[in-house]
């Protein structure tokens, strides 16, 4: 079971039917192309989830906590599903006639996870971080960058 969707929020996306086969089982059937397989289906959501986490575990505890629910909850399993439908798509024998509603949703998820893991954007219900000059402390760092010295030498 995936944290931020569920294998049956794939289906109703992509389109599940079993005569005349969906997308889904279309996508996910590796030999016929007719029955769904729902091993596969669970792998590219398990994949999805160890993406998100890897940037989202940036800044935040992992696996994020959506069982309140509300626009936390919305906003990972949409994320989720944008980027699982374009797995699923080019990790199909179809992969050649993959939808190209799917790459932009992808590309959208992707550059938000990576804003968050950077910290210019935030998760749906985090206070945002004080700024400098709001009144909160600005961050100080020290030291020198250099790792090598000319007088080490």
């Amino acid at each position: 079971m995936s944290t931020y969707t569920t294998l049956q929020d794939l289906k109703v996306l992509l389109g599940s039917n079993t005569d005349p086969p969906g997308t889904y089982e279309r996508l996910t059937d590796r030999v016929g192309l007719t029955a769904g397989d729902d091993t596969v289906g669970q792998a590219i959501l398990d994949q999805v989830e160890g993406k998100m986490n890897s940037y989202l575990g940036a800044r935040y505890a992992i696996p994020v906590d959506v069982s309140g629910g509300g626009d936390l909850a919305a906003a990972l399993r949409g994320y989720a599903l944008d980027l699982a439908a374009h797995l699923t798509w080019i990790n199909s024998p179809l992969s050649a006639d993959e939808s190209k509603d799917t790459k932009r949703p992808y590309d959208d998820a992707m550059k938000w996870l990576r804003e968050v893991a950077a910290g210019k954007a935030v998760l749906p219900g985090d206070p945002p971080t004080a700024s400098p000059g709001s009144g909160g402390a600005a961050a100080k760092r020290g030291g020198d960058d250099r790792l090598f010295k000319r007088d080490i030498y």
